[in-house]
């Protein structure tokens, strides 16, 4: 479990690097298409994630939350705890305004 949860993590960083990029090169250029790609990309990253909480979820139990103090709600932490804040990221991506509205 604990090999198949680095990897999940390892698929689930490239893809978010991949998407990120992309949605910068969206930022930047105003290119479509890019946008598109964060997407794609940030939903990969999302599939990764869900195969990373269920091979965790198997095999460990939920720790206490002390470090993540902005995670109120729950007070036991586990990877599908932070799901959530894995399908804000693809949000994020598909509702970017593009460069004329972007302060970055």
């Amino acid at each position: 479990a604990d090999v198949r949860a680095w990897s999940y993590l390892s698929l689930y960083f490239a893809e978010k690097l991949r998407g990120g990029t992309a949605l910068q090169t969206y930022r930047v250029t105003g290119d479509a298409s890019a946008r598109q790609q964060a997407v794609e990309h940030l939903t990969k990253a999302l599939e990764h994630w869900l195969l990373l909480a269920e091979t965790t979820e198997a095999v460990y139990n939920e720790v206490p939350s002390v470090k993540l103090l902005y995670l109120d709600k729950p007070k036991r932490l586990s990877w599908r705890v932070l799901v959530p804040d894995v399908r804000n990221d693809i949000q994020i991506a598909a509702n970017d305004p593009g460069p004329a509205n972007s302060s970055r």
